[in-house]
């Protein structure tokens, strides 16, 4: 689904394919970088120091009395 009509589409291509290879390939890192960045304000990644290490057990390989497993 596209909401830019073809026309305009052609011409933006055509603009692009002006530019050197160079430039098409700095251009598509920026773009990669911006998304990056956003994703990351978004989504941000817990530090390892915050994470459990351990994987999360199923309840057969719990002890009797879970409470007081610390690991």
């Amino acid at each position: 689904m596209t909401d830019t009509p073809p026309d305009i589409d052609e011409r933006y291509r055509a603009m692009l394919m002006q530019r050197t290879g160079e430039e098409r390939l700095k251009m598509g890192c920026a773009m990669r970088d911006t998304a990056r960045a956003n994703t990351a304000v978004r989504f941000p990644v817990r530090s390892l120091g915050e994470m459990d290490p351990r994987p999360a057990a199923e309840p057969r390989h719990r002890p009797a009395d879970a409470r007081t497993w610390h690991g």
